[in-house]
């Protein structure tokens, strides 16, 4: 047999019409039906559906029945299983863990002389009332250490029958009352500079206390609610800083009045290079805006830098601001008992310190509403009232 004939015994030849409508019919006889035809029924695709559910559902009671987590321990110690069988913090559709839970947990693991609170001082009535701030971070033993910065020409030991200057009196009161660690520096000032805020750049040298990983700087018009400790927590930054959030709907600012800083040698070079350089009427805010306003980190204002003023009879619009919306609502005692950090920012009421006139107090302080609500009112003249009552307390002011 030639090669030609043995191939074409196997050679492929097409079928024609008829055969292939004969083995169609064939294929579609009873009982038999292709996956095309099945998928195209409605019925058949409703079983295939019920019983891919039901598959899925039997494979999820199984994992949950034998899947075993690891015994990750909780943030309140124990692990999922043993006597601490069940989650220490159950979830309930809710944050049941507060930032004060957290911090508690972790409180103990960290070196908190790393931190300090810092104030500076230049005169004997900031002077107390730095002092009156140490007290009260005393009081609620916040556990970072406290540092205070004083003009260096001051004494604070004097020799036995000497006169003790009232300075003297109130840095030892610090120091040995509230565990204040005292460092002497060199009162930063520019000449030609509004007498007020000419001092205040003193405040920048707190870059300058690289003994510590960070220092938080409050100023010292103000009254410490609550310890503010979980800042220093915060992720690294060079600095971290409050909106000035009074006037940032028509200015962006930051506020000076709370700072977070990390000191680094480096940035005080630059700090006090810009600082020398600044022209007349720029102070420390100014220079902190000028620096950092792009890249600060942001403290919230709520809760950490609250103005007295949020308590003189505003419209329940005029906290938007604060609140962060129009759509907020303000309550004061809510506000206060939520806020760490109350400063005194009246204008044009002098500070607490000072004496204003009644006339004064009438034009400008708080009243009372239409209705006869007095909260807000009582709640201003208290502030007021509670820190003349810690200065001749504290200070014998």
């Amino acid at each position: 047999m030639s090669l030609s004939s043995f191939l074409d015994r196997f050679r492929y030849t097409s079928l024609n019409k008829e055969a292939t409508s004969s083995n169609n019919d064939d294929a579609s006889g009873p009982g038999r039906m292709s996956l095309q035809s099945a998928w195209s029924s409605k019925r058949w695709r409703v079983v295939f559906l019920a019983g891919l559910i039901v598959l899925l559902i039997g494979a999820a009671s199984y994992f949950r029945d034998h899947l075993v987590l690891p015994d990750y321990p909780s943030i309140t110690g124990g692990g999922s299983g043993g006597d601490g069988g069940s989650l220490a913090v159950p979830f309930t559709g809710q944050l049941v863990s507060s930032n004060h839970d957290i911090l508690e947990a972790v409180a103990p693991s960290i070196d908190w002389h790393r931190f300090s609170y810092i104030q500076y001082v230049t005169n004997v009535p900031y002077l107390c009332n730095s002092v009156m701030l140490f007290a009260i971070l005393d009081r609620l033993n916040c556990r970072p250490d406290r540092l205070m910065m004083y003009p260096e020409q001051w004494k604070v030991d004097t020799n036995p029958g000497d006169d003790v200057p009232p300075e003297t009196r109130l840095l030892r009161i610090a120091r040995d009352k509230y565990k204040v660690k005292l460092q002497p520096i060199h009162v930063q000032s520019k000449g030609g500079s509004d007498p007020t805020w000419a001092e205040s750049f003193t405040k920048l040298l707190a870059w300058n206390q690289t003994q510590y990983d960070r220092v938080l700087g409050l100023d010292s018009d103000s009254t410490v609610l609550k310890c503010m400790d979980e800042l220093f927590l915060m992720p690294s930054a060079p600095i971290a800083m409050p909106r000035a959030y009074w006037i940032w709907k028509d200015h962006d600012e930051l506020s000076s009045q709370l700072i977070l800083i990390e000191p680094n040698a480096t940035e005080f070079d630059r700090v006090m290079r810009i600082t020398n350089d600044a022209g007349r009427g720029k102070y420390d805010m100014d220079i902190l805006n000028d620096m950092y306003l792009a890249s600060a980190t942001i403290i919230p204002h709520r809760d950490y830098d609250l103005l007295t003023g949020e308590f003189k009879n505003k419209g329940p619009k005029d906290h938007a601001m604060y609140l962060g919306s129009d759509e907020a609502y303000w309550d004061a005692k809510t506000e206060l008992a939520r806020a760490k950090f109350l400063h005194f920012s009246d204008w044009p009421i002098p500070k607490p310190w000072l004496v204003a006139g009644q006339s004064t107090l009438d034009q400008n302080g708080p009243k009372c509403t239409a209705e006869g609500d007095c909260t807000e009112k009582d709640l201003w003249y208290g502030f007021y009232s509670d820190f003349k009552t810690r200065r001749k307390e504290v200070c014998d002011m």
